[in-house]
Formats: C-alpha cells, structure tokens, sequence
C-alpha cells in the first residue's frame, strides 16, 4: 500500500514568555525617563578666562541681571523707556570700546510710529506711537569689496515685559545673549564679510509694535537679507527652533551644519503655527511686512514661570545661556559666510527637519523628502511580500492569506487605539466629575499612570480580544510579525497622507516605516525579530518628541483658558496619542505571549490606584513653584447724563485661564458676579 505524504506546520518559535513583554515596557519607560535627561545635558559655562571671540556666559548673565533688576518693564513705563534703555546702551557702548579694530560698532535710538492690521487676531488695526528701539550694526571696518552688495543678517530680541513680569526669560535672556553674541563679534580679529544688525525692541508684548516700526520705517531694515528671532516661552533648559522659513531653506541647512547643540523640528513648527499654543514672535513681522525669511528660536522648558513674577533670573542657569549663546554665535557665523546671503531669494520650498536627540539634524528639501517617501513605501510592500513568501513556506498558506491577515490585524490595531484613546479619556472624565481638574499640572510624572497606563493596557485587550479564529495557525513570533507588518502598513498609511497633506511632520511616520521594514529585510540569522532593531531607534526618537511635546504643552494648559474641551481631556487624547506612538512596536510583542492579561491587569490596577489617590488630594494641582494663574482688570467706570457726571460702581474682570479658574474664585470667599461670555 503506498504511503500518503501530508505537510505539517511546523512552528519552530514558540509563544513568548510575559517577562519579555514586561521587560520590553520597562525598557519604553526607561527611554522616555532617560531622553527627559537630555534637556540637562547643557553645555559648561566661559567666564572671562575665555578667548574673546568666544560666548562667555559669565558677561551675559550679568547683563540679564543688571536687565532684570528693574524689574517689571511695560512698553511706555519709566522702567522701559528710560532706565531699560540707559542699561542697554551703556552696554552697547562698553563693546564698541573694546571692539576689533578690524570691526566697527554703530548705535541708533529709533522712535517709531504707525498702524498695521491684525489680521490674525479678527483683524484689530494695532496703533502705536512713540516706541524706542536700540539698533545695532556691526560691520567689518575695511569698507566692502567692489560690486558686492550690503546685505545683513538681522538678529531680534526685545526687552519690554508684561506688567508685574521682570521678564528674565521673556526675554531678558534674549536681550543677554544678543548684547555678548554682539561682543563675541565685533571682538573677531578679521573684518566680518557682511552686516549684522541687532534689533532690540521695546515694545513686543503690546502685540509686536516695536519690530513692525523698524522693519517698515528704519533705514537699515532695507539692507536684511535674512534674521534669527530669540523668544522664550519658558525659562532656562535647550531653546527649540521652532520655526523656520517661509523661504530660502539655506538657512536650516547652515543651522544643521554648524550649530553645535542642535533641537529643532518641524513638528514643532506645525504644532506652533496651528494655533494650538496662544502666542506669537516677532517673526510674524518679518515674515509679512519685511518679506523675509529666518529661524524662530525659543526657550521652552519651565513654561511654569512664563509672564509670571517669578520669572526671575535665578530661574535661568549660565549653562542655558552659554547653550543658546554657541548655537546664535554659530549660525550667525555660519550664515555670514554663506554664499547665499548675497544671492536672490531662494523660493524652492521650505525644508523638513529634526534633530536625532539632540545629537544632529536631519534636513531634506521637497522632491528628496518625496523621494524618501516613495521609496519607503516600495519597501515596505516588498517587507510585506517577503514575509508572505515565508509564511507560505513555514505555515503551508498561500501568500494571499497573508496578505488579507495584515489588513485584518491593522483595522484590529485601529480598533484598538481608538479603544486605548477611550480609555484615557474616561479616566480624565471621571477626574473632572471628580473636580480633580489638572492634577497633573505640578506633577507632570503622573501623565504616564493616569492616562499612559490606561491607553496601552485597553488596546492591548482590545486587540486580543479581535484576535481571528485561524489564529491558532499563526502562533508565537509568527502571529508577532503578522500584527508587525499591519502595523508598518499603518504607519505607511499615515505617511502617504501626511505626504497629501504637505505635513512636514511625515518624519516620524516614515521612521517608524522605514527603520524596522529595513532591520526586517536584512537577514541577521538570530532568532529574536529583526524589526526590534529598527524599533529600538523610533523608540527613542519618540519619546525624545514626545517628552519636548508635554514639556511645552502642560505649562499652557493654564493660560488656555476654561474651553468647551477640557484641559484634562486634551491631555488624555495627546497622550494616549503619544504612547500609543511610541508604544506601538509592544502590540506584537503583546499577541505573542503566552500570558499577556497578567501584566494587563497590572496596568490597569496601577493606574485606578492612581486615580484614587489623585480623588483623595494626594495631587494637588497647584504649588509655589507652579502656581495658578489669576488676571484681574479692575475697571473704574462712569455715565454721562447730559451735563452729569456719575462714578459708578467699580467691575472687577477675571479671565477663566484654566478650567479651574471659576471654582478657584467662587471658593475664595469673594462675593464675585460671575459672567459668562
């Protein structure tokens, strides 16, 4: 009787063990805490030991405090107008003296009026009259090379602040570094080979008044080619170029080569301009009126302290200031002696950019970043097919089962996000019914178990629970890579619309397609997932973006406003978001234990402990490092009856600027009116 031959599925890896999955969680967590560290990671500050051409935090940080120590400095005030103005020119006049003979240093005091529209903000015509700014050249003193035209590299600071602000870091640190970046270059022992001009103005904090009258009326202002902006909207840590452009992509390119401490992102920049943080630079007005193009850089860490009294300079360290200093000295550098400055305005498109922690930037102009994108694609179907072929051969399918298995596992891992989200956003629902509002404001740690926790414990039991009945065919590592590959699919899928959308924040999508599909194709002969490999480095970078992200976007949860959409929900949603991102190469990993509802259990435990002792006041929002913030306009009001003249009672006006802010007020005892509108 003949033998009858039958193929048996042989699976050769079997289902992981949950301490790998705990592991691996432990080790997200671990690279979040350890990329939060990168923001300490700041540069040794000179003293005056140092070469004279070089930043020397030491004389800057004594002009933020000679600065600082008048304190408050309203745009119009005694303190702005006079004593603000005496200290920056004396300054100015100490560096001319002890200036290069190969450079010259010019002082202007400009006195501007004028009127531009607001047409972001409903279109308001913003009337000043009278405001003062401190201008600046600095030029080589050997007169200028035959047919080479004058042109000038514009860099802006201002040093007016918001009432009872002594505005140490917006933007008295701007003003510092400026004042000893102009030190470190008149002092250069060689002629500069082009201008640069400093601009510091008095009057920003009254909607950009200041910078508007020297871009439109000064008559140096025809001569700037290109400009560096200094704003902060926190105090001390690594500034952020925030924004770059609209044209002439030269300028980040000169950024990514020769700055020395790098943070920049084009996400940001996004973020920024959406209208998601309330605020606005001076670089609106360059932009607009001055049709030029230029780089926004800003302090973001600390946003606590941000148009507060406690705004002070003890809260700026000389090592941020030497930091901000060497990358404004570089660049400026670095764009003086580009070819660039002296030809016509390039309008080839704006450049999509990161920095890799901190360490250098990633930079590419339009048709290269579509070119990464195609290409990526390509590789990632070819990843897909791959693995096909070897299901077909380690599991007896057919390429197509495959195939139709990574479109049902990735609509499972949609369902699954969409469930973790949920899951967040219920928990920051129960704390606002809980009148637990923005218990993560002082505490900002307690973002990971109230709403990191929830999200990733949910989808993974999500997913699992969708898990398709043939499943018991594709066990172990093979289910793992199966969930792998619709995840590289989804995240394909982001990309080619952030690619539609003109989204220059395609970045992070195309890292999490690109690197594992790349690690997955290349043949290690190991038994562990290629596609860890490739995760490890998005692992990183993802948190690395996600922790700039919540550094900058809690501290502004405060000054908001009380919005139909609460601020706890909103966390919930950004950070579920965020965790999920970062978190995502943990879905196979948490398909292919054996026992992944111990951990799950776990998490979700962790996190109702949490909220449990956020509902019995172990968290209080608030503290005197990070205090609420409270506005009050007392308004004096009187009615003209014919030829009468009556005082009316006094109305006092208090923002809501956080959700907290009505029930603050009403508790405090005062017999307030409160006013909706």
């Amino acid at each position: 009787m003949p033998m009858k031959m039958m193929k048996e599925n042989i699976l050769p890896q079997p289902p992981l063990s949950t301490w790998w999955l705990f592991v691996a969680l432990a080790a997200t967590g671990l690279s979040l805490y350890g990329v939060s560290l990168i923001d300490y990671a700041l540069p040794e500050p000179l003293t005056r030991a140092a070469p004279v051409e070089k930043f020397i935090a030491d004389i800057a940080y004594e002009h933020l405090v000679n600065l600082t120590s008048i304190g408050p400095r309203v745009a119009g005030s005694y303190e702005n107008e006079v004593l603000a103005i005496n200290i920056l020119v004396g300054a100015v006049k100490q560096i001319a003296r002890e200036a290069s003979p190969h450079n010259r240093v010019e002082l202007d005091l400009q006195v501007a009026s004028g009127a531009f529209s607001l047409t972001f903000l409903d279109g308001m015509t913003n009337v000043y009259h009278g405001v003062q700014n401190v201008v600046v050249r600095v030029s080589g003193a050997g007169g200028r090379p035959r047919g080479r035209r004058r042109t000038a590299i514009l860099l802006n600071c201002h040093f007016d602040t918001v009432p009872d602000s002594p505005g140490a870091s917006d933007d008295g640190a701007g003003c510092a570094v400026l004042l000893e970046v102009m030190r470190a270059l008149a002092a250069t022992p060689h002629p500069l080979r082009h201008d640069v001009i400093f601009l510091l103005n008095g009057a920003e904090e009254n909607i950009l008044q200041a910078s508007h009258g020297f871009i439109t009326q000064h008559k140096w202002a025809k001569s700037v080619r290109a400009f560096i902006n200094i704003e902060a909207c926190g105090a001390g840590g690594r500034e952020v170029l925030f924004q770059a452009g609209p044209d002439d992509p030269w300028i980040m390119e000169v950024y990514a080569a020769a700055v020395p401490h790098p943070f920049a992102s084009s996400l940001a920049q996004e973020l920024f301009q959406s209208g998601l943080i309330p605020a606005d630079t001076d670089f609106r007005i360059f932009r607009d009126f001055g049709k030029l193009s230029g780089v926004d850089l800003a302090w973001s860490s600390n946003g606590y302290v941000y148009h507060t009294g406690l705004d002070t300079a003890d809260n700026i360290p000389k090592s941020a200031l030497q930091r901000t200093g060497d990358n404004v000295l570089a660049l400026t550098r670095g764009m003086l002696s580009s070819e660039n400055l002296e030809k016509e305005v390039d309008k080839s498109g704006q450049l999509v950019y990161f920095d890799v922690l901190g360490a250098v930037v990633i930079s590419g102009r339009a048709p290269l970043a579509a070119l990464a994108v195609l290409a990526t694609i390509a590789l990632l179907l070819l990843k897909i097919h791959v693995n096909a072929t070897r299901a077909k051969k380690a599991l007896y399918t057919r390429r197509g089962w495959w195939w139709r298995g990574v479109g049902r596992a990735a609509a499972a891992q949609c369902a699954a996000a969409c469930g973790g989200v949920a899951a967040s956003c219920a928990v920051a629902a129960a704390l606002c019914v809980l009148r637990r509002r923005l218990a993560f404001y002082s505490r900002a740690w307690l973002l990971a178990p109230l709403y990191a926790l929830p999200a990733l414990a949910v989808s993974w039991w999500v997913l699992l629970r969708l898990q398709p009945r043939e499943g018991a065919l594709v066990r172990g590592w093979w289910r793992g890579r199966l969930q792998h590959d619709a995840g590289a699919a989804l995240w394909g899928a982001l990309l080619l619309l952030c690619a539609a959308c003109g989204l220059r924040s395609a970045f992070l999508p195309l890292l999490w397609t690109l690197l594992p599909t790349l690690a997955d194709l290349v043949p290690l002969g190991a038994p562990v997932p290629r596609w860890w490999c490739g995760s490890a480095v998005c692992v990183l970078q993802s948190c690395y973006l996600s922790v700039g992200s919540l550094r900058m976007f809690v501290p502004v949860l405060a000054r908001a406003g009380a919005r139909a959409l609460p601020a706890d929900m909103a966390a919930a949603a950004l950070v579920a978001a965020l965790s999920l991102g970062a978190g995502g190469w943990l879905l196979p990993l948490a398909v292919s234990a054996r026992r992944p509802h111990r951990l799950i259990r776990g998490m979700l435990a962790g996190a109702a402990l949490c909220v449990l002792a956020v509902w019995g006041g172990a968290a209080p929002p608030y503290s005197a490092a990070r205090p609420q913030r409270v506005m009050l306009f007392h308004t004096r009001r009187w009615e003209h009856v014919g030829a009468r003249v009556q005082e009316l009672p006094p109305v006092y006006w208090l923002p809501d600027l956080d959700d907290n802010s009505p029930s603050s007020l009403l508790h405090a005892g005062v017999p307030w009116r409160v006013a909706r509108g």
